[in-house]
């Protein structure tokens, strides 16, 4: 999963959620939940895995920042037959609609 952060602002992750929703997974089912140094600086990226490792800040070829992070599963999204990903707020338990501050690829 790509998130992207289109504002000039850095955008802090730790407590979003991301649930997995469909299949195995239901009508919801946790993925992921970002920690404290997950964040996306202006016009950089976060790319989340479903492999094992060890979080941190990365650059892509053309310069662009990237923090790479890992949802620590053996598991991949495709096994549970998942039709959707959410972005939950951490202040909320409803999805988001609008995904104005970053985009999901």
């Amino acid at each position: 999963m790509l998130l992207q952060n289109q504002g000039a602002l850095k955008v802090y992750l730790a407590g979003y959620t991301i649930l997995a929703v469909g299949g195995e997974a239901g009508t919801g089912r946790v993925w992921h939940v970002f920690r404290e140094e997950a964040v996306i600086p202006p016009r950089g990226y976060v790319l989340l895995r479903t492999a094992v490792g060890v979080p941190c800040a990365a650059r892509t070829r053309d310069g662009h920042e990237v923090f790479l992070d890992y949802a620590c599963s053996e598991e991949t999204l495709n096994s549970w037959g998942v039709d959707s990903l959410r972005v939950l707020n951490p202040q909320t338990p409803y999805a988001l609609k609008s995904a104005s501050r970053f985009s999901v690829h």
